[in-house]
């Protein structure tokens, strides 16, 4: 609840949302005086932080700023709301045996999590208000669902990156699809790892 009131204030504040409740208006001069200072003390000028603020990204990030400030105080280190970003290794299959790799990947683990459990997880995590999510393993691509983890966490909003060898990429029919619903993802990175 929390979160949805500090969201529609900062929304209102940076011009995506017109209407908010009277709850939410309250916390409006205080976040001001927030942003405020924190654009004075980092010599950031407003226009810049407003064209920033256009971005869904940002606003969760900011939020989850906010909610670690709330909760824990200005402390050093940081401790943010959630974390930013999750890199969630959602596979130990693997289709080479790089001698670098950490995971000790290759063959799919007895106990990895169904699809179903992959998607619950996914809307956890951005329901606690995790910026970004990179899907990592094993390599990400084998798994047959990837592209639908990747819509849906881009849809709750979430940042989301994939680090692959890029191997599956290589084979025309596997790249055009996904070039398609890559295009339509404003959100996806895509971070390919050389081959040893």
């Amino acid at each position: 609840m929390w979160r949805n009131k500090l969201e529609s204030a900062l929304r209102y504040i940076v011009g995506l949302q017109d209407d908010i409740c009277l709850k939410c208006k309250v916390l409006v001069p205080s976040i001001k005086l927030i942003i405020n200072k924190g654009l004075s003390t980092f010599d950031t000028s407003e226009e810049s932080f407003m064209k920033a603020m256009q971005d869904e990204t940002w606003i969760r990030g900011l939020v989850t700023t906010f909610q670690g400030m709330a909760k824990f105080g200005v402390q050093t280190p940081f401790v943010p709301g959630a974390p930013y970003q999750i890199v969630w290794n959602i596979t130990r299959k693997c289709n080479f045996k790089c001698l670098h790799c950490y995971e000790n990947a290759g063959r799919k683990g007895d106990d990895e999590l169904s699809p179903d459990e992959i998607f619950k997880g996914i809307k956890k995590l951005a329901d606690a208000g995790v910026i970004s999510i990179a899907f990592s393993g094993g390599e990400p691509s084998t798994d047959p669902h990837i592209v639908d983890y990747v819509r849906y966490a881009s849809s709750l909003g979430m940042y989301v990156s994939m680090a692959t060898n890029g191997y599956i990429y290589s084979k025309k029919e596997k790249v055009f699809p996904t070039i398609r619903w890559l295009t339509i993802l404003s959100w996806f990175v895509l971070k390919i790892g050389w081959m040893s």
